[in-house]
């Protein structure tokens, strides 16, 4: 919990603020689509190209001695990517930032 000697304890919102503690661990952004880190801001990679209904039918035959495995094929084509940049930008003043840091820490509100 966060402490500070110069805060002010305020009952009132205390309740609200210990019901939003650790919100950012529901955030499922990161697990459904994480970061993948690419070495260079553009480029390509192989797609491979599914026909409608290949990967729910199965080709997978029984082999008779000295036969042969039923055999397919796959093509793919290039895709490209590009990387764009999003963020945001929280500004804090240092004449704001003094004045309300005798109740909570604004710099690490502001970071998180």
């Amino acid at each position: 919990m966060y402490t500070n000697s110069a805060a002010v304890f305020r009952g009132d919102v205390a309740g609200v603020l210990e019901q939003a503690k650790d919100w950012e661990t529901n955030l499922i952004g990161m697990s459904v689509m994480p970061v993948l880190n690419v070495p260079v801001r553009a480029g390509q990679y192989p797609s491979f190209l599914l026909k409608e209904g290949q990967l729910l039918k199965s080709e997978v035959k029984n082999r008779t001695p000295y036969g042969s495995y039923p055999r397919g094929e796959t093509s793919y084509t290039q895709e490209t990517y590009l990387a764009l940049e999003y963020g945001y930008e929280n500004a804090l003043d240092d004449v704001v930032n003094n004045d309300i840091s005798r109740f909570f820490d604004a710099e690490v509100i502001a970071a998180k």
